[in-house]
């Protein structure tokens, strides 16, 4: 679409590092977006620029589609289909670290956070907008992402080998950030002392489909988009510091309870859901529940007093 009608061995330095230039205005999800849904790379890249479209961070550049780029014509050079490659050494400077994108929240500012309304009470039936009580719970302790959590339907709380679980996963009109991401995993024992299958159970005894009507998908296909700037509003009215605090911070939270726990690597990697670099490992494989229910029960929140959310029924 970028060079039409072009052998790959004519590509020239200068013309690689335009594409590189034109991917930094390449909105996210032209696939997806209805403003964009059809659209060449081209084509889509006027389109975002005229409607304000977010475009793609330098780490999606990079490692998405300038190392494949690079790849491919060092795939040519080996062949001797091409005789250099345009694309190397090519990489879009980040100006913010890893690790300075988001804060987590402090100890102080996680209790304040859930001393405050809707934490103020357990939950109890019937009360309104459930994902708001529900969602960051299950965000921190279980490092799951806002749409992960807010999109989960009944049916993906159940039991298994004796031990409750929630099984993140994909299904008609949710789709899921990575591979890795998928899982079943045991639900962590503070969850279950704050009255969470309860709660699902109440929820299935309705007949209801999503597990929490408040984090229901936009129009874009993303669940609990609203519930997150809620959320975020929240915590600024709070007067809660910090750099981008928002749901996502938990699992940056999470990230650093996982440390803390001196879990085994390659059990850390499985609760945090992410890949095993280099093994080619996945998610599940060669741990069992009950070892994974293990390990999720050490993650702890030192000063963080849940006490006065436990039902005292």
């Amino acid at each position: 679409e970028v060079f039409p009608g072009r052998k790959a061995g004519s590509i020239t330095r200068q013309e690689a590092r335009d594409f590189m230039g034109l991917l930094g205005r390449l909105p996210t999800q032209i696939g997806k977006r209805k403003e964009t849904k059809g659209l060449t790379v081209p084509e889509a890249v006027e389109k975002g620029a005229k409607l304000g479209l977010p475009t793609l961070s330098p780490k999606t550049i990079n490692d998405g589609y300038l190392i494949h780029a690079s790849a491919v014509r060092n795939w040519g050079i080996k062949e001797r289909l091409v005789q250099f490659n345009p694309f190397t050494g090519l990489s879009v400077v980040d100006p913010v670290a890893d690790g300075d994108r988001r804060d987590p929240f402090t100890p102080a500012q996680l209790s304040a956070l859930f001393s405050s309304e809707p934490w103020s009470t357990p939950w109890k039936p019937g009360r309104e907008k459930p994902g708001a009580f529900w969602v960051p719970l299950l965000c921190l302790f279980h490092g799951l992402r806002n749409g992960e959590a807010a999109g989960l339907r009944v049916e993906d709380v159940y039991e298994t080998d004796g031990h409750p679980v929630i099984h993140i996963r994909e299904y008609e009109g949710r789709t899921i950030k990575t591979a890795e991401a998928r899982a079943e995993l045991p639900i962590h024992p503070e969850l279950l002392r704050l009255g969470f299958l309860e709660f699902v159970e109440g929820q299935r005894e309705t007949g209801l489909f999503g597990l929490f009507p408040d984090g229901k998908a936009s129009n874009r296909g993303q669940h609990g988009a609203k519930l997150g700037e809620r959320f975020s509003a929240h915590v600024k009215a709070l007067g809660l510091e910090g750099r981008k605090l928002g749901m996502h911070s938990f699992r940056h939270n999470f990230q650093d309870r996982l440390r803390a726990a001196e879990l085994p690597y390659s059990t850390a990697l499985a609760l945090a859901r992410r890949k095993e670099l280099g093994s080619g490992g996945d998610y599940g494989f060669g741990l069992s529940l009950a070892q994974i229910a293990e390990a999720i029960a050490k993650i702890e929140y030192p000063g963080l007093d849940l006490s006065h959310l436990r039902s005292q029924a």
